[in-house]
């Protein structure tokens, strides 16, 4: 791809180089995506349901990358200015895939959004997500470890200020779930918390009461009911 870029630059003879790319359903791409080159300027990167198998990206000036489809094979590396990751996918992602992915990048990040359900491993320890400052996840909350799985983003984030939840899952009574009990892990940077798809599920109490609990400067929590439960 980076032979792409330079190609798109000449051919439309652009006085500088490419800084923004956005990519939306298109067939015109190998399998395998490589946007790879130590003089590539590109900044901010888009890439939606798009059919291709991997995507490998080593930009040094890239700050910004998103990518909306089928879950696939992602690698990150040799990029020291990523600061934001966008990843939407269809199907559903382990935490231990996801984090794998941002292996070389996830201490830098200060926003990160994963818009896909993601399955949790109890006995996993999240990467330190230590500059943090903006995270939006979904978080399925008629699974027994939903509340862990927020615990370890919120334990991972020392200094997050606003957290964005999505909550899915079907409407359970809590009996039929048992939902795992968290470790409380107080945090004096969040700021503010928007909960999405609100259902009155008993994991999305949980939850909220967790964050309420823990986050012990908490200015605002903005929830969104879900219309049809």
């Amino acid at each position: 791809m980076a032979k792409e870029i330079i190609a798109l630059e000449q051919r439309f003879n652009l006085k500088t180089p490419l800084k923004k790319i956005i990519i939306t359903k298109t067939n015109s791409f190998d399998n395998n995506v490589r946007v790879v080159g130590p003089a590539l300027a590109l900044k901010y990167l888009e890439i939606r349901n798009c059919r291709i198998e991997s995507i490998e990206i080593s930009s040094a000036n890239l700050v910004s990358f998103t990518y909306a489809g089928d879950w696939i094979r992602l690698f990150l590396w040799n990029v020291p200015r990523l600061a934001e990751v966008s990843l939407a996918c269809d199907s559903r992602a382990s935490t231990v895939a996801v984090f794998s992915t941002l292996h070389f990048c996830h201490s830098q990040l200060e926003v990160l959004t994963l818009k896909t359900s993601l399955i949790h491993k109890e006995n996993y320890t999240f990467p330190g997500l230590e500059i943090l400052k903006h995270l939006e996840v979904k978080i399925a909350t008629d699974e027994d470890c939903c509340l862990l799985q927020l615990a370890s983003f919120i334990k991972a984030s020392p200094e997050l200020q606003k957290l964005v939840l999505e909550l899915t899952g079907a409407v359970r009574p809590e009996h039929e779930i048992g939902i795992k009990e968290a470790a409380n892990c107080s945090r004096n940077s969040l700021r503010v918390v928007e909960v999405r798809a609100y259902c009155g599920r008993p994991g999305d109490l949980k939850l909220i009461m967790y964050l309420i609990k823990n986050a012990v400067k908490l200015e605002k929590i903005v929830v969104h009911p879900k219309e049809k439960c």
